[in-house]
């Protein structure tokens, strides 16, 4: 049985979204070099999708240390000006290279077709990897929001298949669909986010009741499936609607053996990466650190961050980093 699709609705939510775009104060970063490949040499009918690739014009000596970023969408609507913001800075301020990876929308498009994507890209730009400049034992995959539940899928399956990934970060994921991750409820309350609209986004996804919401290959925090797991950053709003996704996955990798960190920014909510310079600043220092691009602390802390000013909230908790096999 499919769900009942309000194509107005719909229509309406994606011009909001591109309304939010055309506001944007920020600017991206001047000093990159961006390269814009179809992504139609690697998937099949993928007209209007790209990789869009951020390098820094400071950057010397290839191959290059790369995240591959999957962006917040809701799994519905784009957001590629808001990532050119994002994947720019950070290209610009941790000496690596950034590329972004589209993937089809849901309704249209439902799961599992957006995960294909950008899977199938991954696997195509490692393939790919001496004429794309990258080292191949410097591979980073972050996502924002859905991205993040895509991130996290995608590295699930990049660590079955034996393919590489050295660095995670998740920003503000979604990463139970079930939704029954409650333990920070009080606090994603305050989330200018709506609950409701988060259930819309995962009906508009899904689509069939058929779908076990909390299966692995949906829902990433329910896997066990963690083998060799890389390091992985968590950073988040204290407010953020799907705080507790983060926390308890979180919790999850540390009582696995797996080295992560949190880093909680106060008083902010989900849309924090969209809003705030500082948090791309932080996500560049987590991929300078994470592929060993600067002094790594022997220590692993957990932040709250207020304003630009870290403040340590687990001085005797302490994991080191796996090294890589």
């Amino acid at each position: 049985m499919l769900y009942t699709i309000d194509k107005k609705r719909i229509a309406e939510h994606r011009a909001f979204i591109s309304s939010m775009q055309e506001r944007e104060k920020r600017t991206p970063a001047r000093n990159i070099k961006v390269i814009i490949i179809p992504m139609f040499h690697f998937i099949k009918k993928a007209n209007n999708l790209f990789i869009v690739i951020y390098r820094s014009k400071n950057l010397q000596d290839p191959p290059y240390p790369t995240l591959l970023h999957i962006r917040g969408t809701g799994f519905n609507a784009t957001a590629r000006y808001f990532s050119y913001i994002t994947c720019s800075h950070i290209a610009e301020k941790s000496g690596c290279q950034v590329i972004d990876l589209d993937h089809h929308l849901a309704p249209e498009y439902p799961y599992p077709r957006p995960f294909k994507d950008v899977y199938t890209s991954y696997k195509s730009i490692i393939h790919h990897a001496n004429s794309l400049q990258i080292d191949i034992n410097k591979i980073a995959i972050s996502g924002y929001s859905s991205g993040g539940n895509l991130a996290a899928l995608l590295t699930i399956r990049a660590k079955k298949d034996k393919r590489p990934v050295a660095l995670q970060i998740l920003i503000s994921p979604l990463l139970d669909l079930s939704r029954s991750l409650k333990k920070y409820v009080k606090y994603e309350n305050k989330d200018s986010f709506p609950n409701p609209l988060a259930d819309w986004f995962i009906e508009l996804y899904l689509q069939s009741k058929f779908y076990l919401h909390s299966s692995p290959e949906i829902s990433p925090f329910w896997s066990n499936f963690l083998f060799n797991w890389p390091p992985t950053y968590f950073l988040f709003g204290e407010n953020d609607r799907f705080r507790s996704d983060s926390e308890e996955f979180y919790t999850k990798l540390t009582q696995f053996g797996f080295w992560a960190h949190k880093s909680v920014l106060k008083k902010k909510n989900h849309s924090v990466f969209w809003q705030k310079m500082n948090v791309l600043e932080t996500v560049s220092a987590q991929l300078q650190m994470g592929l060993c691009l600067t002094k790594i602390p022997r220590q692993n802390f957990s932040f709250l961050l207020a304003d630009d000013e870290p403040i340590d909230l687990e001085k005797k908790h302490q994991h080191s980093f796996q090294k890589k096999n």
